[in-house]
C-alpha cells in the first residue's frame, strides 16, 4: 500500500510543479533566472566590484555603470534589460498570488 501511495503523491507533486512551470508566473522567474545566468557566465562580476567606485559617490557611481552597460556585449546588455524587466514581473506578480488575486 506504501508503494502505490508514494506512486500517487509523486504524480500529484509532478503535476503541482508542472503547473507552476506553465503559469505565467513560474516563466517569468525561469526567465529571470536564466538571463541572471547569462550575465553571470559573461561578466567577470568580481572585476566589476574591484574597479566600482565607492557607493556614496554617486555621481561617479552612475557613469560607471552607464559605461559599464554601454560598452559591454550585445548579450549582456538584452540579458541585463530582461533582468530588470522580468524582474519588475516577478515581483508583481509574487505581490499578486500573496494578496490572494492570482493564482499560480
Amino acid at each position: 500500500m506504501s508503494t502505490l501511495k508514494n506512486r500517487i503523491m509523486l504524480r500529484v507533486y509532478a503535476l503541482f510543479a508542472l503547473r507552476f512551470a506553465l503559469s505565467p508566473l513560474g516563466l517569468r522567474t525561469l526567465g529571470l533566472f536564466t538571463a541572471v545566468f547569462t550575465i553571470l557566465f559573461s561578466v567577470s562580476v568580481r572585476h566589476i566590484f574591484m574597479n566600482m567606485p565607492t557607493l556614496y559617490d554617486f555621481p561617479a557611481l552612475f557613469t560607471f555603470h552607464a559605461q559599464a552597460f554601454l560598452h559591454t556585449s550585445l548579450l549582456v546588455q538584452i540579458a541585463s534589460l530582461a533582468t530588470v524587466g522580468l524582474c519588475l514581473f516577478v515581483v508583481r506578480d509574487a505581490f499578486k498570488v500573496a494578496s490572494g488575486r492570482l493564482s499560480f
